[in-house]
């Protein structure tokens, strides 16, 4: 009995097994059966995907909940702990004052701080003891200028920020740092030879007014014409001043660089040389129209304002005629002091370069560099004497050429040393300045009065030899000890034009 039970229980599951589903063999005997079987093989499969996209989706939407509690929890923790920052580096806005203490305004400068008395009280009693009683008067009187300037806010570093040096300040633009017996020295190694007049008593479009000079045929007259007139077209002691031929007038640094958006109306004083009639700068000259509102001098004459030159990375030390820097300040004859510093000035100088600029020499001699390749420490003696008067390439401790210093053509040449000049001639001494009979090759024919001429003594000029010997327009620099110039720490603004 037990065994038909059981054979007749595997009879129906091999039956079950084997026999075919009425969807791959319909029972009204619908042909096509395995395509079917197939078709619906590939539905399931479909399905199952449709499934795991679907399962995937909850997963990754469970995941970024997750991280994003997290990141909550851990910015809150950042926010209680006081962190100025969230994890993402943006700043806490509740926590930005966290830990500052406000302090009594009464409270003495440096109350609390053990290191002030001795950065600001004892050190400075130490640099002014070392100081002359020249220098500590002049460094006092600067600080008391600075303090009112301050006061005014009218100095040229809050008015028209860094990069320019005013050269002419009137009214309350009136400060000490004006360099004017320097105008022709700096316009010549000016970067783009361009004057910038900013007026505070001028209307906007004449606010801030840019000249930019196209050529190089001008002399000191020009100072003259820019601040008292007359501001023509018509050769004014050697200076001709013809708009879009000698010079274009612009309302930005930008467009003056450039050359582009010139003052369309350029007006020249049409009443030039009659009793107090002279108008200086800009004349009748406007954007686009006339206007006679916002000249220097006049019957409308505005009266605060200053003229700058572009800042320059070379103090001129000595120049001759066109280039001469007369003048003085507090009694000091300001071409001597720089003279009498030109070995100071090597020894702080960004690269110890020198440099030599003539106008009236020709080719290479245009403009020359000489750079002190000597070990830092080692300075020359009287080296102010061997550069304007008697510039000796041997035969001198610490200067002989092509071992102590080089010459070179171009300034970044002298910065990357390279194509400096290979020869130099012995000549008689006592007679030639910089650069006396040096050439770049010793093939290159020998130019005559191609070298500066100016007798020095004991660090001061004696004498320009302006006539028969030398050239005639030339100026010394020294490069700057930074990128950012200080020119020199003195001194008021009683200049000498």
């Amino acid at each position: 009995m037990k065994v038909s039970l059981l054979a007749a229980a595997a009879g129906f599951l091999l039956g079950s097994a084997v026999r075919p589903a009425s969807a791959q063999f319909p029972m009204d005997g619908t042909p096509g059966g395995p395509q079917r079987m197939h078709k619906a093989k590939e539905n399931q499969v479909k399905k199952e995907e449709i499934a795991d996209t679907i399962m995937e989706g909850h997963m990754e939407r469970a995941l970024h909940r997750m991280e994003s509690k997290e990141k909550q929890e851990l910015n809150q923790a950042l926010v209680e702990r006081g962190s100025l920052v969230l994890a993402d580096g943006s700043v806490i806005e509740s926590n930005k004052d966290a830990g500052e203490q406000v302090i009594d305004p009464r409270t003495p400068k440096g109350f609390g701080n053990p290191f002030f008395r001795a950065i600001h009280v004892e050190q400075n009693i130490k640099v002014n003891n070392l100081l002359t009683e020249f220098e500590q008067k002049e460094l006092a009187r600067l600080k008391w200028q600075q303090d009112e300037d301050l006061k005014k806010n009218v100095t040229d570093e809050i008015n028209i920020g860094t990069g320019w040096t005013p050269f002419i300040a009137m009214g309350e633009m009136t400060t000490s740092a004006v360099r004017g017996p320097e105008f022709m020295s700096m316009m010549e190694v000016s970067a783009h030879k361009i004057i910038r007049r900013v007026c505070q008593d001028c209307e906007d479009d004449y606010k801030d007014i840019y000249y930019k000079r196209l050529n190089g045929d001008y002399m000191r007259s020009l100072f003259t014409m820019l601040k008292d007139g007359p501001f023509d077209d018509i050769d004014y002691k050697s200076t001709r001043n013809e708009c879009w031929v000698d010079f274009t007038l612009h309302s930005t640094y930008e467009d003056a660089i450039a050359g582009t958006n010139p003052w369309q109306h350029c007006h020249p004083d049409t009443k030039r040389f009659q009793v107090g009639k002279d108008v200086g700068f800009p004349s009748y000259s406007g954007p686009e129209k006339h206007d006679a509102n916002n000249m220097n001098k006049g019957s409308k004459g505005v009266a605060d304002y200053a003229f700058y030159y572009e800042t320059s990375n070379w103090i001129p030390t000595a120049g001759t005629w066109r280039l001469d820097i007369g003048g003085k300040r507090d009694g000091v004859d300001i071409e001597n002091y720089h003279v009498a510093k030109i070995s100071e000035y090597l020894d702080l100088s960004l690269h110890r370069i020198a440099r030599w600029v003539c106008n009236d020499c020709v080719g290479v001699y245009k403009d020359v560099y000489f750079r002190h390749t000597a070990p830092p420490g080692i300075s020359v003696a009287n080296v102010e004497y061997f550069l304007l008067e008697n510039f000796r390439p041997f035969g001198v401790d610490h200067f002989e050429f092509n071992q102590d210093f080089k010459i070179y053509s171009t300034y970044q040449d002298a910065i990357d040393d390279k194509n400096a000049w290979e020869h130099c001639d012995v000549l008689p001494p006592n007679t030639y300045g910089f650069p006396a009979g040096c050439r770049p090759k010793r093939n290159d024919a020998q130019i005559p009065n191609q070298w500066v001429r100016v007798s020095v003594k004991g660090g001061s000029i004696m004498n320009k030899y302006k006539e028969g010997v030398g050239a005639q327009h030339t100026c010394l620099y020294v490069e700057a000890a930074d990128e950012a110039p200080d020119r020199e720490k003195w001194m008021s603004d009683d200049e000498e034009m």
